[in-house]
């Protein structure tokens, strides 16, 4: 990857140009992408653009080869080849998360694919102008062009690190993947090359007065010097002589404008009024455009008099061509600033005449199954700009259901904003039909704001809510309300009373259904467990009442997902509710794989996630690692079969913390995370999966640093995890620095982190998220306060262990229970007593499978053996403490042991 960086006119292009030619002499597929100002903020069109001129050029059959699983994607990216493809079915059921991995994972399997047939050269002109869509996708995509025969070569003004180019190009520069190539204007010597270059003329003929004059006004500016000398020629300031060397008037006559914009005037006041005409009406249009709107907007009723016309400004550098998609071509300025100055003479009325005339031909001139996200905002702006907001708010809509599908969040909240002040100026003929559109627009927004601007969530969703209890549209009003009661816990019981006031029926069943099941979801999460459990039975009611209603919902996961708030909201009081709980999961994983649910995506969809919360419930209750590893290997197995590949990933990783951190080792799940496909983890940038995938990836990376007793390295992986929210990150975030504090024996630091983790867990129901971490709590701070002297506070935290290890008959609690007590116990001199316990926590841990939690047990063991005098037991238990610290890659931890074989040799 490389970036050719300089200001306007130091001949970024041409190196480009250059390159390109080179790269399809040495055999390169080379395919070009013009980045514009008018294409900003179209959601990955600088892709699409790599792929129209692609698949224009190649066989269906080759086509069909690049698209592998991800043809549904490229119909999105490239709307005319669906001919060529036939019909592909959508995937259906996808979330827009979800959707914008799925494209991120097409786009990465296109080139990948490509890059297999034949290298590729890619180049990207003007990156400046990217939209953030593909900006986003190549700020993660260097991390794969190492492995693959592809050649990525943009151009860009200079950065700014503040400019979002940077930002997406820092990660590659600071990985040394993306060379930067800095272009600066010429000094004298390299001006006067190059007009004599230009010129044709001995170097040796290009006077100082000359050079100098002439350097003056372009401070050495390619660009401008080409421009420059094109002027003079023109007109006649300098000439060619018979004799074929060249002349000029005396400097004093020679008239150089004074910018390069002065030097566009001049060369436009020459044309003919047929070539300014018709590069009027062109300007109208935008940056770049089809020809064809162009013809048929511009007046001119003789074919071969408008082509020769378009050939000629064409041949006088005035407009580009180049080829995009299938059979396909666009115009463009050469230079923007020709574009501006034509636009800007125009006067407004025309203007807009123009705008609405030029949206009239492109909406007939494009069908509606095949519209691009180009062809949508240049519809919206043309009929906004002429004046028809009937067709401007159409096509605006368009544009914002786009940037949703794309989770391009922010810009869609955005979009329907300017939906709404359209909709303000438009006259209805129905007020009613207004406040609906209205209350829709406001509805979008707050869901596109949906996690960025909790605020405005509120408030448009209030105002949504309002406008629907006004017209009576009692769905839709539910629907406003769920989005309330997740931002105002305030008002969310009064929401819940409203709601349930309205009478029941067959239309508003399942908006409703809905509607309890995420209330109960949000009143857990904000620890009125009461409250929740009380809705969780009134929804239990409702599905025994009602089975014959709910076969018919439209989307038949959510009555899953009620099941599963309420195995969430079991109390682990005992062994039964854990086994409650498992059988749960199991129970709602085999009607989910009955044959009939098989034919509903939503619930294929959710097969994966349930056997990702069986697979924790295995391990934070039962701390059982080939369960919870059978467990995800099964919803992997789900994931890969359905394509969702970012899933797979979040599952991979998962079970890289949650098995083989303890199972393997700290190396060899280190060495996991390298073989998750890149691909698979570039998909994911910019979505909550990103953010999911990165705290396990910092939770995996926080044990192995633990274990070779690096805290600075800790410390960031927990601070990057504290950044996610969410229950289910705390124990990633607390755990391995409680355990690096008591292990090297930071009284203070220890103490300050347990602080920070009762807070969160106080006053918190053991649950399958709570449990294991509380019982660490209890284990860890009952060893800390021993050992420091405070043995009625140990006591209160070892009790409270032991009336969970009782309550809850699981090995792993009685591990801990022992450890804890053998610690009070060493204070007290003990020796015998603590012996035991640490012999039978060390068997725990190891029938169990975790070696580490074994292996510190032996440690300590020793130190208990060395203190009653039982010097070769003491020795014999740090060889067994050494062998499995060896095998996990627990470097701290085998330095603790080799400390105490030297105590015991002293």
């Amino acid at each position: 990857m490389a970036l050719v960086v300089g200001q306007t006119g130091s001949g970024k292009t041409r190196f480009l140009e250059e390159a390109r030619a080179y790269a399809a002499m040495r055999g390169f597929t080379v395919l070009s992408v013009r980045c514009g100002q008018n294409k900003t903020d179209v959601p990955g069109q600088a892709i699409s653009e790599i792929f129209r001129e692609y698949v224009a050029s190649q066989p269906t059959q080759l086509i069909y080869k690049i698209c592998g699983d991800y043809a549904d994607q490229m119909q999105k990216i490239v709307p005319e080849i669906a001919p060529r493809l036939g019909k592909v079915p959508e995937f259906n059921g996808l979330d827009p998360q979800q959707q914008k991995v799925r494209f991120n994972e097409a786009v990465a399997v296109f080139i990948e694919n490509m890059s297999k047939e034949n290298p590729i050269f890619i180049s990207f002109d003007d990156v400046q102008y990217m939209d953030a869509y593909s900006l986003n996708f190549f700020k993660y995509y260097y991390e794969l062009v190492s492995s693959q025969r592809t050649v990525l070569l943009g151009t860009s003004n200079p950065l700014d690190e503040s400019s979002d180019v940077f930002k997406a190009m820092e990660e590659a520069i600071k990985a040394r993947s993306l060379d930067i190539i800095e272009l600066s204007n010429l000094d004298k010597e390299d001006t006067r090359r190059l007009i004599s270059n230009y010129l044709g003329e001995s170097i040796d003929n290009i006077s100082d007065e000359f050079l100098n004059l002439v350097y003056s006004k372009t401070y050495g500016n390619p660009l401008f010097l080409e421009e420059t000398l094109r002027y003079l020629i023109d007109k006649r300031q300098i000439y060619q002589k018979d004799d074929g060397t060249w002349d000029r008037d005396s400097l004093s006559e020679l008239k150089i404008p004074t910018s390069l914009r002065s030097i566009v005037r001049a060369k436009l006041e020459g044309l003919s009024e047929d070539y300014l005409n018709l590069l009027r009406t062109a300007s109208v249009i935008g940056q770049d455009f089809d020809y064809e709107i162009l013809m048929k907007i511009s007046g001119i009723n003789d074919d071969d008099k408008f082509m020769d016309l378009l050939e000629d400004l064409i041949e006088k550098k005035f407009l580009s061509e180049r080829k995009v998609g299938i059979g396909s071509v666009r115009i463009y300025f050469t230079d923007p600033q020709v574009r501006e100055i034509l636009y800007g003479d125009i006067s407004m009325i025309r203007r807009k005449r123009l705008h609405e005339k030029i949206g009239e031909i492109m909406e007939e001139s494009i069908p509606a199954e095949n519209i691009d996200g180009l062809s949508i905002s240049s519809l919206a702006e043309h009929f906004q700009e002429g004046g028809n907001l009937a067709k401007s708010l159409k096509y605006r809509k368009m544009e914002a259901d786009l940037f949703y599908s794309m989770a391009e969040f922010s810009k869609a909240a955005n979009a329907y904003e300017t939906c709404l002040q359209i909709v303000s100026a438009i006259p209805f003929t129905d007020p009613n039909e207004k406040k609906k559109e209205t209350a829709h627009l406001h509805l979008q927004v707050a869901r596109s704001l949906t996690g960025i601007d909790p605020t405005n969530v509120y408030k448009n969703a209030q105002t949504a809510m309002n406008i629907y209890r006004e017209i009576g549209d009692e769905i839709q009003f539910i629907e406003s309300a769920r989005l309330i009661v997740s931002y105002s816990p305030s008002e969310s019981r009064n929401i819940y009373r409203e709601v349930e006031s309205i009478k029941n029926s067959d239309e508003i069943f399942e908006a409703r259904f809905s509607f309890l099941v995420s209330y109960a979801s949000i009143t857990y999460l904000q620890g009125d467990i009461n409250e929740a459990k009380r809705v969780s039975d009134i929804l239990k009611n409702i599905e025994e009442e009602n089975k014959d209603k709910m076969n018919n919902f439209s989307d038949k996961s959510i009555i899953f997902w009620a099941k599963i708030g309420r195995l969430t909201l079991i109390d682990i009081k005992s062994e039964a509710d854990i086994d409650a709980m498992v059988q749960g999961y199991r129970n709602i994983i085999k009607s989910i794989s009955d044959p009939n649910s098989q034919k509903d995506v939503h619930l294929r969809l959710l097969n994966s996630n349930v056997y990702d919360f069986l697979a924790n419930i295995y391990f934070f209750a039962l701390m059982d690692i080939e369960q919870a590893k059978d467990s995800f290997d099964a919803g992997i197995e789900d994931s890969e079969n359905l394509a969702i590949h970012n899933y797979t990933s979040i599952l991979k990783i998962e079970r890289t913390y949650f098995c083989s951190v303890f199972a393997k080792g700290f190396e060899e799940a280190k060495q996991e995370l390298n073989n998750i496909p890149k691909k698979d983890i570039v998909a994911m940038a910019g979505t909550g999966f990103e953010l999911h995938f990165n705290a396990f990836k910092n939770g995996v990376l926080s044990w192995y640093y633990l274990a070779n007793g690096d805290i600075n390295e800790l410390l960031k992986c927990l601070s990057s995890i504290a950044q996610v929210e969410g229950m289910q990150y705390r124990f990633l975030e607390f755990i391995p620095e409680l355990l690096y504090y008591l292990d090297s024996e930071a009284y203070d630091n220890f103490m300050t982190a347990l602080e920070k983790a009762e807070s969160v867990y106080r006053d918190k129901p053991f649950s399958s998220e709570t449990l294991l971490p509380r019982a660490l709590i209890y284990s860890t701070s009952a060893e800390d306060l021993a050992r420091n002297g405070q043995m009625d506070e140990a006591r209160k935290r070892h009790n409270l262990l032991g009336e969970m290890a009782s309550s809850l008959n699981q090995k792993w609690l009685a591990a801990l229970h022992y450890r804890a007590g053998a610690a009070i116990d060493m204070q007290e001199k003990k020796f015998n007593e603590a012996e035991d316990k640490l012999t039978l926590s060390a068997k725990i841990w190891n029938e169990l499978g975790f070696r580490f939690f074994a292996g510190r047990d032996l440690l300590l063991l020793a130190a208990v053996y060395h203190g009653s005098g039982k010097l070769n037991k003491s020795d014999e238990s740090l060889n067994k403490a050494m062998e499995l610290f060896t095998h996990l890659g627990a470097k701290m931890y085998a330095q603790k042991v080799l400390a105490r074989k030297e105590l015991l040799k002293a």
